[in-house]
């Protein structure tokens, strides 16, 4: 038989190796720890092992015992081989190390850190101290630590402890410690934040009861200042007036100054004249700012009262019953409550204590979940369930196969018999989940988005139909084996129908429906009745207004504009009027009105720009600018006038005579 070629070898040796069955373990443990001892379990002592990490080859060895050296990458892609042939895979877990320390630790104290490695190599570990303060911006969460001390220590297997000294902790917020491996290159941090934000150091010493009558001539104020060498906190003393009636010091206090504290000096005496009685009391306040990371922070504050009140310190009430357990089944939690009323305290500090105590709360086991179930049980796609205590796992990821929404169906049964209902929402669950009384789309009786509670009844009176609705672009690609829903049930006997978690069909008048029907008519109202009401007051005002007067005869000639009898000057077709004088003679003497015609060779025509009678010293001038009309309420029409003098006539014929070439101005004599 002729020989393959070597390419052809190879790949029937990779494609042989590779199908075969891998066995589920073989490790000890089966997820190693990093830089840690793991077993072969196997046999056979004359095969060759080699284990790849990320396909590149980490060690070979031909005992049970794995070299440390093997594990020292974190992975999720290591293989096992004998001899060539794939065995296993395996992930390799970060490095066993236990990092112990307190929840809380008071501000300018030491802190005491233990460690517990077990690692199979020495590694030099850079343990840090860490810093983030309570708010920070959304995101930001982990860029806000800033490391405040670094220790190099070697480690190994055996427990060891590290002291961080008091000048750590000089800032209030979250702390954590991390241990950088330098072999491993992984950093391992502590499981729990260290909240740091109070101290019984570096508090006030002052009077309790008022600063007068005592205060003579000064008032002495003294304090007592951690024991942890600090030079880089700056102490002040702050000073602040708080007006009558004001809850606390927070409560519209009014600034008065700061005072810088010596590193030295214990305590500081004020002038009583800098006390004034029409505030109610004095806060004084210790507070520091870091010259290092510029963060500033109140260790304590005092209040003291300008003159003698009564004073009343408070007291707690006794506590309530305990609360009902928050879960229906399984562990829970309830609580109870006191309060600082026995009596309430008046001008004194709070009652001294928890307000709210919880404890926990055992129930009856909750009935067991089923697993997500392979499609080979013929369920996944939907199926008649049992009419004995079941359950069953509801997943999108099968939709594509099952063409179409996934249907259960629980048949009707004889007398009166409940179904109880336990709906756990399983990872990131994809769709929705739908119960249906009668048939499927019917009478819609619980739904995954309706915020019900998980844990209903149904009566069994008329069948129950469960669908999942899912989108179909929900593929298996996307939605991992165990996101779904849980559906849990139990059948039992009842005297009576329960109240059933039923969604009315309320079509076309559900509360959503009628919420916006509502939103709309209030929007059509005030977009639409303001303007109708705007016109018919117009209309009203214009109804119940003196009539107008015609302004303006259409009948003009181009030569001459006509007026009554009245003289009228006479205007080329190439001006316009731009301002007319208007005058009338207040001559005591009874002179008859002469017609035009007689007239017209004893008043010769004046020259433009200049009125005939100009130089009568009788007539007044109306100068009209040609700003208000005659007739509007800024120059309402007198009803002799215009029963005897056509002015308004006048002057609307006037206006039309307009032209842009030429301005001249025309008066004209009554």
């Amino acid at each position: 038989m002729p020989e393959l070629p070597t390419f052809l070898s190879l790949f029937l040796l990779l494609h042989t190796s590779e199908s075969l069955p891998l066995v589920p373990s073989l490790l000890n443990p089966p997820v190693p720890h990093a830089n840690s001892q793991a077993y072969v379990e196997t046999s056979n002592v004359t095969s060759q092992y080699t284990i790849y990490a990320s396909n590149i080859s980490s060690c070979r060895f031909k005992t049970a015992v794995i070299p440390c050296e093997c594990f020292l990458q974190v992975s999720n892609d290591y293989r096992l081989e004998e001899n060539g042939k794939l065995l296993t895979t395996f992930s390799v877990s970060p490095p066993d190390i236990k990092i112990f320390t307190p929840s809380n630790h008071e501000m300018l104290n030491e802190l005491t850190v233990h460690i517990k490695p077990k690692l199979c190599r020495e590694d030099l570990a850079d343990i840090q101290l860490e810093h983030r303060s309570f708010q920070v911006f959304p995101g930001d969460e982990e860029s806000s630590w800033k490391t405040v001390s670094a220790v190099a220590k070697t480690l190994k297997d055996t427990k060891t402890s590290l002291i961080f000294g008091c000048k750590h902790f000089a800032d209030p917020g979250y702390y954590r410690v991390s241990i950088r491996l330098s072999l491993v290159n992984y950093t391992v941090q502590g499981e729990k934040w260290i909240v740091v934000n109070r101290t019984t150091q570096n508090v006030l010493r002052l009077r309790e009861d008022s600063i007068f009558p005592h205060c003579s001539s000064d008032f002495t104020i003294g304090w007592d200042l951690a024991q942890c060498s600090m030079d880089h906190l700056h102490y002040r003393l702050r000073i602040l007036a708080v007006p009558e009636g004001a809850k606390n010091h927070d409560d519209g206090a009014v600034y008065i100054e700061e005072i810088g504290i010596a590193a030295d000096q214990y305590s500081l005496k004020i002038s009583c004249s800098q006390f004034d009685i029409i505030h109610e009391k004095y806060c004084f306040e210790l507070v520091s700012v870091n010259r290092n990371s510029s963060v500033s922070h109140t260790w304590h504050s005092a209040c003291v009262s300008t003159e003698p009140v009564e004073r009343k310190v408070g007291g707690w009430s006794a506590w309530s019953e305990w609360s009902a357990c928050s879960e229906t089944c399984g562990l829970g939690r309830q609580r109870r409550v006191r309060f600082c009323n026995e009596p309430v305290p008046k001008r004194s500090k709070y009652c001294d204590g928890p307000l709210i105590e919880t404890q926990e709360c055992i129930l009856a086991k909750c009935p067991e979940a089923m697993m997500p179930q392979s499609l080979s049980t013929n369920c996944s796609c939907g199926c008649a369930l049992s009419t004995e205590a079941s359950s069953f796992f509801a997943s999108s990821r099968h939709s594509r196969m099952c063409e179409g929404n996934q249907t259960w169906n629980l048949p009707r049964m004889d007398g009166l018999k409940i179904a109880d209902f336990t709906v756990k929402k399983q990872g990131n669950a994809k769709g929705k989940l739908f119960f249906f009384l009668r048939a499927p789309y019917q009478e819609l009786v619980w739904s995954s988005d309706s915020h019900q509670e998980y844990q209903f009844s149904l009566p069994l009176s008329a069948s129950i139909f469960v669908v999942l609705w899912s989108k179909s672009n929900d593929t298996s690609r996307m939605i991992q084996a165990n996101d779904g829903f849980t559906v849990s049930y139990s059948i039992r006997n009842a005297d009576a129908l329960p109240t059933v978690a039923k969604i009315d069909s309320c079509q076309p008048f559900c509360p959503e429906t009628m919420a916006i029907a509502v939103m709309a008519i209030i929007f059509i109202c005030i977009i639409f009745i303001p303007p109708l009401v705007c016109a018919a007051v117009t209309a009203s005002i214009k109804r119940n207004s003196s009539p107008e007067v015609p302004l303006i005869d259409n009948k003009y000639d181009s030569e001459m504009i006509r007026s009554g009898n009245t003289e009228s000057t006479h205007v080329s077709s190439r001006n316009y009027v731009a301002k007319r004088s208007i005058g009338i003679q207040l001559s005591v003497q009874s002179t008859p009105r002469t017609a035009r015609a007689c007239l017209s060779h004893e008043s010769p025509v004046p020259p433009r720009g200049q009125s005939s009678l100009s130089e009568f010293g009788e007539l007044e001038y109306d100068d009209y600018d040609g700003t208000t009309f005659p007739g509007s309420f800024l120059a309402p029409v007198q009803d002799i006038m215009y029963s005897q003098i056509d002015i308004d006539q006048i002057i609307g014929q006037s206006e039309l005579f307009i032209n842009s070439v030429e301005k001249a101005d025309v008066h004209t004599q009554i």
